[in-house]
């Protein structure tokens, strides 16, 4: 087998991997009804589904770096599927609330190790210029699933019952973890590495109380005092993590990494993009149910073009990044985001679903072609030895944008919605005028992110062999049952 079809199998198993697990994630919120009642269960108890999730894979991201340098990404992958197996599996079996929970946590450490771990590799197997073309691929899993996931549940609620959800997702796992133990062909360099215990507990515990915070801020408000507590605790506990890391001779996270300009700026821009793409991930059902009165299932299918198209031109736009670099792509993608979001900010319960439809997929469209090629170019100048915290770092930070973009535009919207119900307006118009004042906020976020977009370096990318075959001309690392 060449290293190329090696390749190809891996990032084939990779996909599936990730599409599975990102699937389960986007499940569980058209579940919550059936769940809370056959389980009697309040709203808030039955949210820990989502937040214990969270937390769980903050956690997880944040140590995903040390065993790498530990283990053989391979054996990372086939942990991640088993805990999404028998996650999954106690989910489906769970007699109770709790025993749910539990094993909704323990698919979350799958879910954890899985996310900056599929960026590793990628960047691990392919050549320098066509890293945009194989992150293309992997966001196939990152934009369709969650896409697919609520249309999914929705159908399959209607015709049985949640568990058997599970039980789809336990046996899918189980293929794609066996086909790894075949196809996974990758042998990473091991570099011994002790365990940084002050760095872990500060990052865990930081990290958890900031997205904690920013979780419950949508519905809890921004004054409350669990909302404050955990931001602010979060944030000085991140910051004493930071100073622990600079002074440590065996650090968690290489933290240096944040020196290299590029870096560092793409992945600033990629957090308030992510801030903004939350803009029509989450105010786009809210309108279809709340103001045009649809169903979960219909919602579903209206919103799945758009997701399929940011899915499909993903790939596309992964090519013309190797080939144009980030810039034009920036900028073209975000301008579009906010052309669209100008036209949704617009929509009314008299609108036209055809209208609605078109004009989220048309900011789907500006999405596809700007978050393939700036997640790539985050990692275009960081050099191989630092993959793993950038990669990490990147993921972290990018869980926070989204706990903080939708507690922000939640409470946006509650805010102008109860300030229109007390102007007098009906439920549904001040459902929609709470809407509209959101994506104001997701046009203001676009537009930032075209102006920051025009000062990014970054060109088409200079031909290089990966890490990867480095490693095996260098005699670290092969593939498995090659001589070394």
């Amino acid at each position: 087998m060449t290293h190329k079809t090696g390749n190809g199998l891996l990032l084939t198993v990779l996909l599936a991997g990730m599409f599975v697990n990102l699937l389960n994630v986007s499940i569980i919120n058209v579940m919550l009804p059936t769940i809370m009642g056959q389980f009697n269960v309040a709203a808030s108890t039955a949210g820990w589904l989502s937040t214990g999730f969270l937390l769980v894979t903050g956690i997880v991201i944040a140590v995903v770096p040390l065993l790498a340098k530990n283990l053989q990404y391979k054996t990372l992958f086939i942990a991640a599927m088993v805990a999404l197996v028998v996650g999954s599996s106690v989910c489906a079996l769970s007699p109770t609330f709790v025993v749910l929970l539990v094993g909704r946590l323990v698919q979350a450490v799958g879910y954890g190790i899985l996310l900056p771990l599929s960026m590793m590799l990628v960047l691990a197997i392919t050549p320098r210029e066509r890293l945009g073309a194989s992150m293309g691929v992997l966001g196939i899993a990152m934009m369709l699933a969650p896409a697919i996931g609520p249309t999914l549940a929705g159908v399959m609620i209607t015709i049985t019952t949640w568990r058997v959800l599970f039980w789809a997702m336990a046996a899918v796992g189980l293929v794609v973890a066996l086909a790894a133990v075949v196809c996974f062909t990758y042998r990473n360099p091991i570099v011994r590495t002790k365990p940084d215990v002050p760095g872990i507990i500060l990052v865990a515990i930081g990290l958890s109380a900031i997205l904690y915070g920013a979780s419950t801020a949508g519905t809890s408000g921004w004054a409350s005092p669990i909302v404050l507590t955990g931001l602010i605790g979060g944030v000085a506990l991140l910051a004493a993590f930071v100073v622990v890391e600079l002074h440590s001779s065996h650090p968690l996270l290489d933290l240096r990494v944040f020196t290299n300009g590029v870096f560092s700026s793409t992945v600033a821009l990629t957090m308030i993009l992510q801030m903004a793409f939350y803009g029509g991930l989450i105010l786009m059902p809210l309108y279809f149910q709340n103001v045009q009165g649809f169903s979960g299932l219909k919602t579903g299918l209206l919103l799945l073009p758009g997701s399929v198209l940011i899915g499909v031109v993903g790939i596309f736009s992964g090519k013309l990044y190797d080939r144009i670099g980030i810039k034009p792509l920036a900028i073209t993608g975000t301008l579009i985001m906010a052309g669209a979001a100008c036209f949704l900010a617009r929509l009314t319960p008299g609108t036209s679903y055809l209208c609605s439809l078109v004009t989220y997929t048309v900011f789907a469209f500006g999405v596809a072609i700007v978050t393939t090629p700036i997640t790539t170019a985050a990692f275009a100048t960081v050099t191989p030895a630092r993959h793993a915290d950038a990669s990490t770092l990147q993921n972290m930070l990018r869980q926070v944008a989204g706990a903080i973009g939708t507690a922000v535009l939640i409470s946006t919207m509650s805010t102008s919605a109860g300030s229109a119900t007390a102007q007098g307006l009906t439920p549904v118009m001040a459902a929609n005028h709470g809407i509209a004042t959101a994506f104001v906020l997701t046009i203001v976020l676009c537009l930032g992110t075209a102006l920051a977009s025009a000062f990014l370096k970054g060109k088409r990318a200079r031909r290089q062999a990966p890490m990867y075959e480095t490693a095996v001309r260098s005699g670290v690392c092969g593939v498995e049952g090659s001589s070394r």
